[in-house]
């Protein structure tokens, strides 16, 4: 009878995301709010502690990726990373087709005071500090449909005094939809060629903060 294989000796670290891209990899790297490349050996063993498989302490790639804080033995962690797989491939949006014209209400200050409040956030902190402060949803009904939260939100964004950015605006967009009770998951990807980076709203299967379109061509790196 055949012996089960060896545990994962190695995880990676508290956020850290890994992106396949070709004969390389994509880190995102949370901790230093950057993205960055690696191959050769180093990207053969992330990609294998990525996918929970055995690397062996004397393989050849290890060592870079101590040095690069990409790694860590493998511990219980208390961070509220996600394994990007475990997030569905977006197959819709409630953002599809154009929100109908509507006046301008009191909900809509309420939107570009939570937008500028990520953009305040991320000024002040380190990202992983903000992110790590993002909170869970609230074990309660919400009062709005999803759907109709994020067209909501769509609409009172457009009404802010800035331009649009991925990042916080999505960031703001999670907050409240937690706030409101729905699980709503943050989502970080990137394409290769050219390099690019995105970040949206998902809850299941639907994207809040984007065409669809625009999501699907970004390959998932990391999610809360």
């Amino acid at each position: 009878m055949a012996s089960p294989p060896p545990p994962p000796t190695f995880r990676l670290a508290d956020g850290i995301g890994v992106a396949r891209c070709e004969d390389s990899v994509i880190v995102l790297d949370v901790p230093c709010d950057r993205y960055r490349k690696v191959g050769g050996e180093a990207a053969v063993a992330l990609l294998e502690i990525a996918n929970s498989r055995p690397v062996g302490p004397d393989h050849a790639g290890l060592a870079a990726l101590h040095r690069a804080g990409f790694i860590a033995d493998r511990l219980q962690s208390d961070a509220p990373y996600l394994d990007p797989r475990s997030i569905p491939l977006p197959t819709s949006s409630v953002l599809e087709g154009g929100a109908p014209f509507r006046a301008a209400t009191r909900h809509d200050l309420g939107v570009v005071l939570d937008c500028a409040a990520s953009r305040l956030d991320l000024r002040r902190w380190p990202l992983e500090r903000v992110l790590r402060a993002l909170r869970n949803a609230r074990q309660r009904r919400s009062a709005k449909e999803i759907g109709e939260l994020a067209r909501d939100f769509d609409m009172g964004r457009r009404l802010a005094p800035f331009r649009p950015c991925c990042l916080p605006d999505a960031l703001a967009f999670t907050r409240r939809a937690r706030r409101h009770g729905h699980d709503v998951r943050l989502v970080f990807g990137v394409k290769c060629h050219p390099f690019e980076a995105h970040c949206w709203a998902q809850i299941g299967e639907v994207v809040l903060t984007d065409p669809l379109e625009r999501v699907l061509r970004f390959q998932p790196i990391l999610a809360l």
